[in-house]
């Protein structure tokens, strides 16, 4: 409010201001017009002015109490914001935890899941590894099962090899018998020629008879052995003949059957040997595969996971940001808020106290006129009493 216009609206200044040209101007009737009376027009000014100062009291009143309505409302406003903005920011703070707290599940649902990915991965991999030594165990067994039954028909070959070569001994020894016996007859026939030559040699003492028949069986026994010898050496050479071919042709059989089982056998093992090369390199190939996939997830896993841990890092972090810049915000409102009440609680002090120095001023105007109302009664019945004299 301005000087001016507290000049121009304010009753008790207005008062004084008319009381000062009123008294001047008493002075003035008093000279010149002793019959008419100024104190009636001042209190009849003054009763009006009175009149006027009670309905601003009143006015004053009012405007006190719709002040102080205006304040109740103001302070209940405040508070009610307050509240409010308290409410506000507690709903804002839930929902920011409910969000953080939503934000933590799904991370440790994320967290769980790529561990549950990575406790299959591991599975698969040992269950991997333990079909591939499954299979190294059967292809080992399976290997130890063929050497077995190579070593079975080696020895089969060889013990029938040695039944042959034992029957073939066996033949031999015979025919080295009979040799022996044919030689043995050569021997005696040898004898026996021997004998008859030394016979013929001795004198002729025995009878014609006797010597008939040494003659006749030294003839006879020779070509008889001689028969024998060569019935035998025929036959030993039959046997001979018989037993070679025979051992020949068990051989080229035995070498003909060993060279098709070892063919046949070199032929199996060479297969096998081929079927596990080819079955160990695609397993080989299929396992490289499968670590080359599984390294892959695992990169792939742990950038995710990594790249999750940044972004919920960084929501947080925002989050956090947030938090303390409606903090700050709240409180620098909260100081605005303050300082207002402040202001506004200085502002209605000071007219508080301007509206008191006024009413104290008015009071003393309205002292000032009554004192100025029995002067001018008491001067005004002493000019009487002068007249009267």
């Amino acid at each position: 409010m301005s000087k001016d216009y507290i000049k121009e609206n304010d009753p008790i200044i207005q008062i004084k201001v008319l009381a000062g040209t009123k008294l001047s101007k008493l002075g003035s009737i008093q000279y010149s017009e002793h019959l008419k009376s100024p104190t009636e027009m001042i209190e009849s000014w003054i009763e009006t002015h009175f009149n006027k100062s009670q309905k601003y009291q009143a006015k004053l009143s009012k405007i006190r109490q719709q002040q102080e309505e205006q304040e109740k409302k103001e302070v209940e406003q405040q508070v009610e914001f307050v509240q409010s903005l308290n409410q506000r920011t507690e709903k804002k703070r839930q929902k920011r935890l409910l969000t953080i707290q939503q934000r933590k599940e799904r991370a440790k649902e994320l967290n769980s899941r790529s561990i549950e990915i990575q406790r299959k991965v591991k599975e698969t991999q040992f269950e991997t590894l333990k079909q591939s030594q499954v299979r190294q165990q059967i292809d080992r067994q399976a290997s130890i099962n063929l050497d077995k039954k190579i070593d079975q028909l080696k020895q089969q070959f060889s013990e029938q090899l040695q039944q042959q070569s034992q029957i073939y001994q066996e033949k031999q020894q015979k025919a080295v018998q009979i040799k022996q016996e044919c030689d043995l007859n050569k021997q005696i026939v040898a004898k026996l020629q021997l004998l008859k030559t030394e016979r013929n040699s001795e004198p002729h003492s025995n009878n014609n008879n006797k010597q008939s028949k040494v003659d006749l069986w030294s003839v006879r026994l020779p070509q008889l052995l001689h028969k024998k010898e060569e019935v035998q050496q025929q036959e030993y050479n039959n046997n001979l003949v018989y037993v070679v071919n025979k051992f020949r042709r068990v051989s080229m059989y035995k070498s003909i059957k060993s060279a098709h089982s070892q063919e046949d056998l070199t032929q199996k093992q060479q297969m096998q040997r081929e079927r596990y090369s080819s079955k160990q390199e695609y397993f080989q190939h299929r396992g490289e595969q499968v670590q080359v996939k599984l390294k892959k997830k695992d990169e792939h896993l742990q950038s995710l996971q990594l790249k999750k841990q940044n972004d919920l890092e960084n929501k947080f972090s925002k989050i956090k940001n947030q938090i303390e810049e409606n903090e700050t915000r709240h409180e620098h409102i909260q100081k605005q808020y303050q300082e207002k009440l402040i202001q506004q609680l200085n502002k209605e002090i000071s007219k508080h106290k301007y509206n008191l120095s006024l009413i104290k001023q008015r009071d003393k105007a309205v002292e000032d006129l009554k004192f100025l109302r029995q002067f001018d009664k008491s001067k005004s019945s002493s000019s009487l009493t002068k007249i009267q004299k």
